[in-house]
């Protein structure tokens, strides 16, 4: 059920507000805006996309909402919506295809590049894809920070969200929660986890649930951890292999430009875990 407020304004009327909010936001430093660049014809593809994403969302009326953590330079910095690709979009996809309605913005239509994959969009809509319930009535995609945070270097990169970046644009995580009004709130990775807990206004009450993020090895215990929310299976040693994990998230974002050794891997932190 949409919430009371969005419904007396209207889905079309609350969406379009939504998105303007989000066109407008000041520029930031090292932050890429798909709703608002220098390439006036890319934006309006995105902002195309993002609303009948909205309203595909309002008529799959979603009972979840999965949070990631920004915008990557593979994903909604192309298509303007979350944990999504171009691929999946010219592969015509069930949710995101071009028969849906999904467009790709025009250096691919010019044939200027072929149409590239995003691997945490990939994996989340396979395992949506394997499970009927889930294809049926897919979850909320959504992330702690709306903009695309890059390296200084290259726009074409991915950087974690400062935390004042976050909070200063959790509005965004917030008007998403008032206009959908989910039952199951899952933090995919640490980005999400705190925000939620730095402002549990957000949740509107509500509470919410950590995943390991499927980056950087974390594919079987993301999964593990869906399905024992989504489908209430549990899994064996499933908070063992959290607590595990949680020791590596911790030092590749506690370590800078640095290198740690754990159980005979190298984690650098500049493989961060972007999502779309």
């Amino acid at each position: 059920m949409m919430n009371s407020n969005a419904t007396a304004l209207g889905i079309d009327d609350k969406i379009d507000a939504f998105i303007n909010k989000l066109s407008n936001i000041d520029n930031m430093d090292l932050c890429f805006n798909p709703y608002n660049s220098d390439d006036a014809c890319a934006d309006a593809t995105r902002i195309a996309n993002l609303r009948n994403y909205l309203k595909k969302m309002h008529i799959v009326q979603p009972n979840v909402i999965i949070i990631g953590e920004a915008p990557g330079h593979r994903g909604c910095h192309w298509t303007g919506t979350p944990f999504s690709s171009e691929k999946l979009i010219t592969e015509d996809h069930f949710f995101y295809g071009s028969s849906q309605g999904f467009k790709v913005v025009e250096q691919v239509t010019k044939q200027e590049r072929p149409p590239v994959a995003e691997s945490t969009a990939t994996i989340m809509w396979k395992f949506i894809s394997d499970h009927e319930h889930l294809r049926n009535k897919p979850p909320l995609f959504w992330n702690s920070f709306p903009l695309h945070p890059h390296a200084k270097d290259s726009v074409l990169s991915n950087r974690p969200p400062k935390d004042g970046e976050v909070i200063e644009l959790s509005w965004a995580l917030k008007d998403m929660m008032d206009m959908f009004n989910v039952d199951t709130v899952i933090a995919l990775g640490r980005k999400a986890e705190k925000l939620l807990k730095t402002d549990p206004t957000i949740l509107n009450g509500k509470t919410f649930t950590y995943v390991r993020h499927p980056s950087q090895g974390g594919k079987t215990l993301c999964e593990k951890g869906l399905t024992k929310i989504l489908n209430g299976v549990e899994e064996d040693n499933i908070e063992e292999d959290i607590e595990k994990e949680t020791v590596k998230e911790e030092i590749t974002y506690k370590s800078p430009r640095k290198r740690r050794r754990i159980s005979g891997k190298i984690l650098y932190q500049d493989q961060v875990s972007q999502d779309t």
